[in-house]
């Protein structure tokens, strides 16, 4: 028996629900999740998002009826194109569970290279942008701050930073 990896569109903020639900269908189910920060009311929250807002991805076997996918509850649709369900390799979904612990949670890979664009994800520094610079010690690394229109070297934990999203 074949399977394929498909992707399925949940409704907003609903993937939880649409995994839960499609677990209970008998369905293979992978759903990464990623640590973000928030900082709200001066403090500074950890919460855990999708990695793919609104996206989810299910083992489709060959002898499995798709057609309930799209009535699950959480579920917006099954990806496809006319008739034709598209598939993703599987050395991509192996790569991405490779790169999640246990629960599913991604984890971002840490190692910064000269000249990356980062921003500071704790501290009275949040938010603010900034250039990798060197690293000195496995939990401590150099970037040069923009602050009031020069560069400003400082150092910072490894773990409070984070590549800037564009």
């Amino acid at each position: 028996m074949t399977s394929k990896w498909v992707v399925v569109q949940t409704k907003v903020n609903n993937e939880e629900k649409a995994r839960e639900n499609l677990i209970r269908q008998n369905f293979e189910v992978f759903y990464p999740r990623i640590f973000k920060y928030k900082k709200l009311y001066g403090k500074l929250n950890q919460t855990i998002k999708p990695l793919f807002p609104c996206y989810i991805f299910v083992n489709l076997k060959n002898d499995e009826n798709w057609y309930k996918i799209n009535n699950t509850f959480g579920v917006n649709k099954l990806i496809k194109f006319s008739n034709s369900i598209p598939s993703l390799p599987a050395s991509f979904i192996e790569l991405l569970k490779s790169k999640c612990d246990k629960n599913n949670i991604y984890n971002l890979d840490k190692n910064f290279k000269k000249g990356d664009r980062v921003k500071v994800i704790k501290n009275s520094l949040y938010n603010a942008e900034a250039i990798f610079q060197e690293f000195i010690d496995s939990n401590r690394v150099i970037i040069l701050l923009n602050i009031l229109s020069s560069k400003v070297r400082t150092k910072i934990c490894r773990n409070d930073i984070e590549i800037l999203e564009y």
